[in-house]
């Protein structure tokens, strides 16, 4: 089978954005903008082999198909924020803001029922609160963040046990908080680090006949962190850098059933670099190496009947850098 697809896209926009300072320290920012998207597809499903009356996997059970269709949306959006200047090293801000993304018409449709349907567009309300600062003679920089999503009709795509690829659309509540540090300690080596706590809920839709209200978003692990160090050191006319990394991704699971098969345990990966930087020169070697303790963790996963395909992420990989800026 070949699934062919041609969309025509047209979007056109009318925005404005104020900023006012309501004093010499507080500060009110004000946007709207108002969106109208226009989608012209024409899809197809191919049999390449038309002496087959019943073409197989994916478009099993459906038949070849050749529809034209088009579909318009607008939104109106915005946002309203606040910050707030202690001095010139801290800011705290708070904002809300409205989101949209256009429907769409999904492409390698396998389901005849659904082709030249369009899906939904998402809108979402985003509530942050946060703070910017930085310490120690800037030697420190630590940032931080709250924030809240409201999502309506956020766009899903997933494969029933027969693999039949299903479009749909769920609200959704995600809150999370974020952690940035950065340190400079000397002025040859630099720590830092972040943390994100994250929760997702659905609070409206379904898949195959199934609620999901209650299953958490797909790709979306309670929490991550990572942690650098890198050394810098003048040698050889030039600099050297080494910085070593760890991150880490709790478990999460790749498709809003929440399904066994695609439930991705958490992972702590470690990388390196070692870099030669020119004085003077734009010149760049480096030598670098990803996944340093060989970890094996699946990257993706296809479900079918209770079990599922997968594809693994690259194991400890090696490679050497050349980068050269040039121009202006």
């Amino acid at each position: 089978m070949n699934f062919n697809q041609t969309v025509k896209n047209k979007s056109a926009a009318v925005f404005g954005q104020t900023d006012f300072a309501l004093t010499q320290q507080l500060n009110l920012s004000t946007g709207l903008r108002y969106t109208r998207d226009t989608k012209d597809a024409d899809q197809a499903a191919v049999n390449l082999d038309p002496s087959d009356a019943t073409p197989g996997i994916p478009l099993f059970p459906g038949q070849p198909y050749h529809i034209v269709a088009s579909k318009s949306w607008g939104a109106l959006t915005g946002k309203l924020g606040l910050d707030y200047r202690i001095d010139r090293d801290k800011m705290v801000y708070a904002s809300v803001s409205r989101g949209y993304k256009s429907g769409l018409f999904p492409s390698q449709n396998n389901s005849v029922q659904s082709v030249g349907v369009a899906l939904d567009p998402e809108k979402v309300w985003n509530y942050e609160v946060g703070a910017k600062t930085e310490w120690l003679d800037r030697r420190l920089r630590v940032n931080a963040t709250v924030f809240s999503l409201d999502y309506k009709d956020l766009q899903q795509f997933s494969l029933t046990p027969g693999l039949v690829l299903v479009s749909y659309n769920v609200d959704a509540k995600i809150k999370g908080a974020e952690i940035e540090v950065l340190a400079a300690p000397t002025n040859w080596l630099t720590l830092g680090g972040n943390v994100a706590q994250l929760d997702t809920e659905v609070t409206r839709g379904s898949f195959n006949n199934a609620s999901l209200v209650g299953k958490q978003l797909a790709k979306a692990p309670k929490l991550t962190y990572s942690l650098f160090a890198e050394v810098t050191q003048a040698m050889a006319g030039g600099q050297v850098a080494a910085r070593l990394e760890y991150s880490h991704k709790d478990a999460y699971f790749t498709a809003t059933s929440n399904t066994l098969a695609g439930a991705f345990p958490a992972v702590g990966l470690v990388d390196g670099r070692l870099s030669y930087k020119m004085s003077g020169r734009d010149l760049e070697v480096s030598l670098w190496g990803k996944n340093l303790g060989n970890k094996v963790y699946q990257a993706h996963v296809i479900e079918f009947l209770g079990n599922g395909f997968s594809t693994f992420a690259p194991p400890r990989t090696y490679g050497v850098s050349l980068n050269w800026k040039f121009g202006g």
